[in-house]
Order: structure tokens, then sequence, then C-alpha cells
């Protein structure tokens, strides 16, 4: 996987797997748009150690081709209407090749209020 301007390259077959962690919050409303074939559009919520995880995954396409990819975002305010301080969301994007290697990326900065927030991916198979 290589982040260029264009987008991120991966390899054709490649599972790509985009997790979301919502932290210090009670509820992760991270939403993949289904703009793409994924194999598992929104996993259970997972608790960790430092948040709610939630990922989606889809199959790499076949070379040369693109897929777009966006998550939306969301943050559920206090009864004031107001945003806790500390609440964001980080997100790591991991490929598997078909042989089973797998790189993971951060995509800096993390998301943080105030909501709805999008955030797009290009993905490109080579």
């Amino acid at each position: 996987m290589k982040q260029t301007a264009n987008g991120i390259e991966v390899a054709q077959g490649s599972r790509i797997t985009i997790a979301c962690l919502a932290r210090n919050m009670g509820l992760n409303l991270a939403a993949f748009a289904p703009s793409a074939d994924w194999g598992t559009l929104s996993s259970p919520i997972v608790i960790t150690d430092h948040g709610l995880s939630r990922s989606g995954a889809f199959e790499a396409p076949m070379a040369p081709d693109r897929c777009d990819i966006v998550v939306e975002f969301n943050f559920l305010p206090d009864a004031g209407g107001n945003f806790p301080a500390g609440i964001d969301y980080t997100i790591s994007i991991t490929e598997t090749t078909p042989e089973g290697q797998a790189t993971t990326i951060d995509d800096p900065p993390p998301i943080i209020p105030p909501p709805i927030v999008d955030r797009g991916y290009k993905f490109i198979t080579r």
C-alpha cells in the first residue's frame, strides 16, 4: 500500500479494511457509504481499551481500476447541545494482499466535532 497524490495504491485482489475508533464516546456513529462492494459493510462495534471500534472491508478491484469510498462520522451532543471535550475518531487503513502480507497506515488528523464529517478515500489498483 502506498499513499500518492492521486490516492492510495493497493494490489489487485487485496482486502482493504478501514477501521474507525471512537474515543471518549459512548457510541460509534461512523457509517460506511455503499460506494464499494463491501465484504463487511459495517462490522459490529468492538469495545477496546482505547474506545469503540467499527470497520468496513472490501476487495480491491481488478487492475487498473479505482474505488472511491466515503466514511461519514457523526457525533452526539450532550443534553445542552455541546460536544464533550476530547471526543474524536481515529482512522486506520489496512491492506492484506492475496499473499497474506498486511500493511497498515493511520489517517491523521483525528476527526473532531461538529457533526457530520465525511472523509473520502481513493483506492487505485496497480
